[in-house]
């Protein structure tokens, strides 16, 4: 993603959560690797334009909605439970890698 076009993508962004894009494999494997609209578009899907410590997402009840980047798409979170937590029934395994008062990834 050139420059010019990420700062154009988050320019207006206070604060961010990202969701490991690589995790739906199956949906990245479809992509063409020339694809760059589609990648652009599964980053857009796994990144939330709030931060959410792992601990604020357990507060979620399930079946919580949280808006993507990615216009009319949302994350819901399928288990809510500290030793399970899963959103889209994908089991978040490392809560908490990066925090700031800015990204939580």
């Amino acid at each position: 993603m050139s420059s010019t076009l990420r700062v154009r993508f988050c320019r207006n962004l206070q604060s961010l959560m990202m969701f490991d894009p690589f995790v739906h494999r199956r949906f990245c494997r479809n992509l063409s690797s020339s694809s760059t609209n589609g990648r652009r578009l599964s980053v857009a899907y796994h990144i939330v334009p709030q931060c959410l410590s792992f601990t604020d997402l357990c507060l979620l009840q399930p079946l919580s909605r949280l808006l993507t980047l990615l216009p009319g798409n949302s994350i819901v979170v399928t288990n809510n439970s500290v030793s399970g937590f899963a959103v889209d029934g994908v089991l978040v395994t490392e809560p908490d890698l990066f925090l700031s008062s800015q990204m939580c990834l």
